[in-house]
């Protein structure tokens, strides 16, 4: 390689964005090391086609032989694409018509933007926003339930006292069970709309984990989950212990009740950049992949059982701590929900 190729190829890798050039059939020439970096490439790529990179090879190659019929560039073109490696992109796409030194178009030069924490940052905001709404509608509505059920309550009460006849007062602790059901519900809606986080204070995450493995072992035997926990380090951040034991306690109550057969609940705790990072991975039924963006909000249940509250409480709750949650599932293999919590409070 010469000197001017080598000065060519430095100023090719120097750039933050995925570069590569392709012929006219679309086989790879040149790719600078941040494409290497992002498609898990290394030099035996070159004269390849480009579908070894993508599983939907068939919306870029479109795109591509738009931009050598027409020599025309095409920019800020954005595509969720699915990478051969299995990770799925969001990517912002500019395609170049690739002219030699005779002017005639030999290929096409593709600059390739990875916008998909961009994407993720976005979606976490609107997803947001729509549970802050929400929160604010149930929490108004539920303040209304509330005081004609202590109403009801309390004339039933009054009633149940009085009367001598057993089928009168049957009837009357079927309405009296039934309005303290109503009131467990508006409770939830409650928790769900204002979590209160307002106890904060430092704390183990480690000794947290551990005394709620205590709180919640009677119940992961009688359901056979055998829970493994690991941690990297034991570090104490600003946190409401309260609040985050609720979170942390409908995660695995929901991972065991996702093994009705048994299983396996392995919790890791590590950190990741300026975050304590908590891992639970289950070996339950799974969540299909049209179903993981709904199990945050509110009501929504796949169960015969339960409100719907837990999961968006939860989220709430990391919410209001400055932390926010991943979800990965496959269907009859398990869910893995990571939580991210800042290890210094954030303003």
């Amino acid at each position: 390689m010469t000197d001017l190729e080598n000065y060519t190829q430095n100023i090719l890798d120097s750039i933050t964005n995925s570069l590569i050039a392709v012929d006219k059939e679309l086989k790879i020439k040149s790719i600078n090391k941040e494409g290497k970096k992002l498609f898990q490439l290394n030099d035996s790529s070159i004269g390849k086609g480009l579908d070894i990179l993508f599983v939907e090879y068939e919306i870029l190659e479109k795109i591509l032989y738009e931009v050598l019929s027409r020599k025309t560039k095409i920019s800020n073109k954005e595509l969720k694409l699915n990478l051969k490696s299995g990770k799925e992109i969001y990517i912002k796409l500019i395609a170049y018509p690739l002219y030699n030194i005779l002017d005639k178009v030999e290929g096409v030069v593709i600059v390739l933007e990875d916008i998909s924490k961009i994407r993720e940052l976005e979606y976490r905001i609107r997803r947001a926003e729509k549970l802050s709404a929400v929160g604010e509608l149930a929490s108004g509505i539920a303040h209304e339930i509330r005081n004609p059920l202590g109403i009801i309550k309390t004339i039933s009460q009054t009633i149940n006292n009085d009367v001598k006849d057993k089928e009168i007062k049957e009837g009357i602790e079927i309405i009296i069970h039934e309005v303290n059901r109503a009131n467990m519900v508006i409770k939830g809606i409650l928790d769900f709309a204002k979590p209160n986080i307002n106890q904060k204070k430092y704390h183990s995450i480690n000794n947290l984990i551990r005394n709620i493995l205590i709180i919640t072992n009677k119940y992961t035997q009688q359901h056979h989950v055998e829970i493994n926990y690991n941690f990297d380090i034991d570090k104490s951040i600003l946190i409401d212990v309260d609040k985050l034991k609720q979170a942390f306690i409908n995660i695995i109550f929901n991972a065991v009740q996702a093994m009705p057969e048994g299983g396996k609940l392995d919790i890791n705790q590590s950190t990741q950049d300026d975050y304590i990072k908590i891992s639970f991975e289950d070996t339950g039924i799974g969540i299909s992949q049209n179903i993981i963006e709904k199990i945050f909000e509110p009501f929504y249940t796949t169960k015969d059982f339960g409100t719907g509250l837990g999961l968006p409480i939860t989220h709430r709750i990391i919410e209001e701590h400055k932390g926010y949650i991943e979800v990965d599932s496959e269907l009859d293999k398990g869910t893995k929900i990571t939580i991210f919590l800042p290890m210094e409070e954030r303003s």
